[in-house]
């Protein structure tokens, strides 16, 4: 009943932590070796978020099939919405280091006021997004 939905989003959540710490291995092993900063993070979300679509894709082109029951498609929209989180685990990832590291190259005002301003800034790009975008 009610521990069968709840285990199906914590298998998503696991399939999703493990796609997005593999991908971060694969990159942090092979293309940036050395360097582990903001651009690494940047490179992880765009990989993430391109195979995160086209797994969607393929799973919607799936669940648009008339042989799958019911069951299937309720396990198919709960890897579309575990891929969903999953660009989202990347996208704030990437924001986080970013914040970081421009508050640490910042010297004119102190490093907790910068890391506020970005903040404010990233929430002013974000928010009319997705006002206009996901909450319809």
């Amino acid at each position: 009943p009610r521990l069968t939905p709840q285990l199906r989003n914590i298998i998503m959540m696991v399939f999703s932590w493990c796609l997005y710490f593999g991908m971060d291995w694969w990159l942090s092993g092979n293309v940036f070796v050395e360097n582990h900063g903001m651009t690494k993070e940047v490179v992880l979300a765009l990989m993430v978020t391109g195979t995160a679509m086209s797994l969607i894709f393929v799973v919607d082109k799936i669940a648009d099939l008339e042989s799958t029951g019911e069951s299937v498609d309720n396990a198919l929209r709960a890897v579309v919405q575990a891929l969903g989180i999953l660009i989202g685990f990347g996208w704030e990832k990437s924001f986080d280091t970013a914040v970081a590291e421009v508050s640490e190259w910042t010297r004119v005002i102190p490093e907790s006021v910068t890391k506020l301003v970005l903040a404010l800034l990233i929430v002013l790009l974000v928010v009319p997004a997705w006002r206009l975008y996901i909450l319809p």
